[in-house]
């Protein structure tokens, strides 16, 4: 017998208008049965008890949710622009950059930061590395830009077919080359689209549900918001996201948010430093200023130089620094002169020099590469943007360790962690008069 059946058909009546009193009265109705074989029939006054526990307990559960619900949206505002700044977890870079000097890690937190206006169609997002800008895009309801140049939408790709095939870009959009495609409407990326563009709405409207308590580690407690949206990838396709808020008890403010997407089964974390509604402000959706960024590089032409000859290879005041004819029992073997090209996104590719010191163990076994420049090269691993580290600090990547001094660019590649690369580092010294 279900749960419903267990109701007496009184009950049943009285509750029908109302599934989750309903519900309720069955899990007392579900206990009452147990009872059944002593005693066979409930007395009106025993559905009346039922009744009135379930809708007391009901009562209770919507002055609670009511409650939460009011005040989250009374701690958001209720401005028609709304501002937050999410950090995805693991955001602290703390383990990528290093400080030369002491050899500890540095904090470099990445955090998101947007702007919403549903009214109007916009977005505006800022991706920030510590204090320096990564990437800035604007959307609006009929185009896109960015700090780096043209956003390939799908309305960009059709109105221009041959620059999108010289670049390789492509989307399905149903139509002809040229066809007028309407642009979408502005949204965040898919795990930050429900909390973003429809919290405060799901709130107003109670399409959000209230889930759970529990403390986070830490001891922050929280009740938990589930938010379930579908998110357009192509005009012709879209998923399921499903995300689950954790709003603070006492600040009433989101603080964690928990993105699951169906299609690909991953989960993704997101801390919420700032979140609130604001009035309109042009400036908060200004459009971003193009600026010049390396897109590519390449080593154009190399010579094997002697010591003697690279102490003055890369030109101007650089002194090239080295760990000597050997170091840990790793011989010099080899130095080489390269010509470097870069190119950029605005004017023409920058010419320039670097070196290539090449050390190597008795055995083979073992070797350690040395790649400097005195200009930003793209082709030693270097991005020439805000991603890399400055002067007097190291930022650990696939490639290489990047290093940078006062003077120079400088990418180790060796066979250990992070952590010896950068002990390497720290014992490079300039060459001596009598290699220069």
């Amino acid at each position: 017998m279900s749960r419903r059946e267990t109701v007496d058909h009184e009950v049943v009546e009285v509750l029908r208008s109302d599934p989750q009193l309903l519900a309720i009265a069955g899990l007392l109705g579900s206990t009452l049965s147990r009872h059944r074989k002593r005693v066979r029939r409930l007395s009106a006054a025993g559905v009346g008890v039922g009744i009135a526990a379930a809708l007391l307990v009901g009562s209770m559960f919507f002055s609670s949710s009511t409650s939460l619900t009011s005040n989250a949206l009374a701690a958001v505002g209720d401005g028609p622009a709304l501002h937050a700044v999410i950090a995805p977890a693991n955001a602290n870079q703390s383990g990528e950059f290093f400080n030369l000097s002491t050899g500890r890690s540095v904090e470099r937190p990445l955090r998101i930061e947007m702007w919403f206006n549903k009214e109007r169609g916009l977005k505006r997002t800022l991706t920030w590395l510590g204090d320096a800008t990564l990437g800035d895009i604007l959307e609006t309801p009929s185009d896109a830009f960015s700090d780096q140049g043209p956003v390939y939408t799908c309305k960009w790709i059709a109105a221009h077919p041959r620059e999108a095939a010289e670049i390789g870009v492509s989307c399905e959009f149903g139509g002809s080359p040229g066809s007028q495609i309407r642009q979408p409407a502005p949204t965040v990326d898919p795990a930050l689209a429900g909390f973003v563009t429809n919290y405060s709405a799901a709130l107003r409207s109670g399409n959000a549900r209230w889930v759970g308590q529990e403390a986070l580690p830490g001891g922050q407690k929280v009740h938990w918001l589930e938010l379930s949206f579908k998110v357009r990838l192509t005009p012709t396709t879209e998923r399921v996201v499903t995300e689950r808020v954790a709003v603070d008890d006492e600040t009433h403010k989101p603080t964690l948010v928990v993105s699951g997407d169906a299609l690909t089964r991953q989960t993704k974390r997101y801390t919420v430093l700032e979140i609130e509604t604001r009035p309109y402000r042009a400036s908060d959706f200004a459009r971003p200023h193009l600026r010049s960024f390396a897109t590519a590089g390449r080593v154009t032409d190399s010579v094997r130089v002697s010591p003697q000859t690279a102490g003055t290879a890369l030109g101007g005041d650089a002194v090239p620094l080295w760990l000597g004819k050997s170091f840990n029992n790793l011989a010099l073997v080899d130095i080489e002169l390269q010509q470097l090209r870069t190119r950029v996104s605005q004017g023409e590719p920058i010419e320039g020099a670097g070196l290539s010191l090449r050390y190597v163990n008795s055995s083979g076994s073992t070797e350690l590469a040395l790649s400097e420049s005195s200009s930003c090269p793209f082709a030693y691993g270097w991005r020439c943007g805000a991603a890399d580290p400055g002067p007097g600090f190291a930022r650990a990547t696939p490639f290489g360790l990047l290093v940078r001094t006062e003077g120079l660019y400088i990418t180790i590649r060796g066979p250990g962690a992070p952590e010896e690369s950068l002990d390497v580092a720290r014992a490079l010294t300039p060459m001596p008069a009598s290699a220069r």
